[in-house]
């Protein structure tokens, strides 16, 4: 380390060092928390973490109030105060520009599910009474439900005061597109959700670590709750045009069955 990284802040560096460093990229509730898992029994992974000022740091930029130098002053601050060797996060997209020019090393998985099952999941998600204020905040700035209008087939999304199909579908494909768009191929490797435990020895490769290091019991981690079948009260027809208008392109080429 060059005496101009040291900080007594993080001292502990030098002794333990990085084995990889990876990120997982994907939207939320498309297994973020479950790669995390996979991760934690032998190295240093979390999900989510420093979730909240993070969102205040996209919201403030989103407003003019966040400096593009502060925004990576914070990323920078994180990585050495975290010292992670997995990050797995629905924010880390937001962040995907930093990590990829500050650390060259570094790999990414986007996790990727099915728009129907993820929409399913997104809504089932926050009808929980305990989600916190802050992801709340979150979801309302990213999927911008003011701008866009309730189908007379989504009566009983907009009856449960939830986002719009259009809404929530645009930003999957957004997310899905600016990821394979943003980081190159030889440092990202794509994983479907249903295949997170059986895609293990491919994970392992990717990253560079034992496959038996990884932890296949936890790889389905976070699963709601409680189920309120919402999507499955919307006539299916008007589903499936809605997200071959968003998202038909990568269906077809993730999900061609």
């Amino acid at each position: 380390m060059s005496p101009r990284n040291f900080s007594p802040r993080y001292w502990f560096r030098p002794f333990w060092p990085r084995r990889f460093q990876a990120y997982c990229v994907g939207i939320g509730k498309s297994g973020t928390h479950s790669m995390s898992g996979l991760f934690r029994s032998h190295y240093r992974a979390q999900h989510e973490a420093d979730g909240e000022p993070l969102i205040d740091t996209l919201i403030g930029a989103s407003a003019g109030e966040v400096s593009e130098s502060e925004r990576v002053r914070q990323i920078m601050e994180r990585d050495r105060r975290r010292w992670l060797e997995f990050d797995s996060s629905a924010l880390n997209y937001f962040f995907l520009d930093i990590f990829r020019d500050q650390f060259p090393e570094s790999r990414f998985i986007l996790t990727l599910r099915e728009p129907v099952s993820w929409l399913g999941s997104v809504y089932n998600q926050f009808l929980q009474p305990d989600i916190e204020p802050h992801w709340q905040r979150f979801a309302h700035w990213w999927f911008e439900p003011q701008h866009y209008e309730y189908s007379t087939h989504e009566r009983v999304i907009e009856d449960h005061g939830l986002f719009p199909v259009d809404s929530c579908l645009e930003h999957w494909a957004e997310h899905t597109r600016t990821v394979l768009a943003t980081v190159p191929d030889d440092r990202l490797l794509v994983v479907r959700t249903t295949d997170i435990g059986s895609d293990i020895p491919r994970i392992a490769r990717f990253v560079g670590v034992p496959e038996d290091t990884l932890n296949a019991e936890r790889s389905h981690m976070f699963k709601a709750a409680a189920r309120h079948n919402l999507v499955e009260q919307i006539d299916p027809d008007y589903l499936a045009e809605r997200v071959e208008h968003h998202c038909g392109d990568f269906v077809r080429e993730f999900f061609p069955t």
